[in-house]
């Protein structure tokens, strides 16, 4: 959580304890608080109500993670306009919507790389199964992959693929620095030179508009 939300540039202040999390309400400045619900349990609308009552803090985004059933989340929506609930699992890109939502003061996400469509099949190696994937988008920073199924943010994976019109296998490892239903984006985190210079060459022949 930590690592996703520093991609975003929020640093995330993370206490287990009730009490704990009562003194940093009271005594530091947030722009959004958000409360484990299930984890919580009885102590989270208490909390909720700490916040929403605090001198620091009164203006701040809450952000309630949720098990509840529908019909009791609906029921609670309607009756408090000020909470925002996250139904779990939830990804990085979901939590940055809701913060902004709340107003929060993101800065903008800077696009190093400009990424192009990309459809090649890739060999993946999650160090606990291989399996191929469909190639979605490219960039000399990453690789945007179709991948069902569960997928832990920043775990560093090793792929390999082929560029349409060239026969030698790129090969690179990679962190998962964002995750969908059924999307995976990894982050080059080593590659060879001569394996980026063929992506960069790749990319700079595609007349795509870059994807937002």
């Amino acid at each position: 959580m930590k690592q996703a939300l520093a991609s975003f540039g929020v640093q995330l202040v993370a206490v287990s304890e009730p009490t704990n999390a009562n003194q940093l309400i009271d005594d530091e400045t947030f722009d959004a608080v958000l409360l484990d619900g299930p984890n919580l349990g009885a102590a989270a609308p208490a909390l909720e109500e700490r916040v929403h009552n605090s001198a620091r803090n009164h203006n701040a985004a809450v952000i309630m993670l949720s098990d509840y059933q529908p019909g009791i989340l609906r029921a609670k929506l309607e009756n408090d306009e000020t909470t925002f609930v996250l139904d779990q699992p939830f990804n990085a890109q979901q939590l940055q919507g809701l913060l902004t939502a709340g107003h929060v003061n993101l800065p903008p996400v800077q696009r190093k790389f400009t990424r192009v469509p990309f459809n090649a099949n890739v060999l993946c190696d999650t160090d606990h199964e291989e399996f191929t994937a469909l190639a979605e988008t490219l960039s000399e920073g990453g690789i945007g992959l179709l991948v069902s199924g569960d997928v832990t943010m920043d775990t560093e994976w090793v792929i390999s693929f082929v560029i349409p019109g060239a026969t030698e296998m790129i090969e690179a490892k990679g962190r998962v620095r964002r995750t969908s239903e059924t999307q995976v984006g990894l982050s080059f985190s080593k590659m060879h030179e001569s394996d980026r210079v063929k992506i960069q060459q790749y990319v700079s022949q595609q007349k795509s508009t870059p994807i937002n």
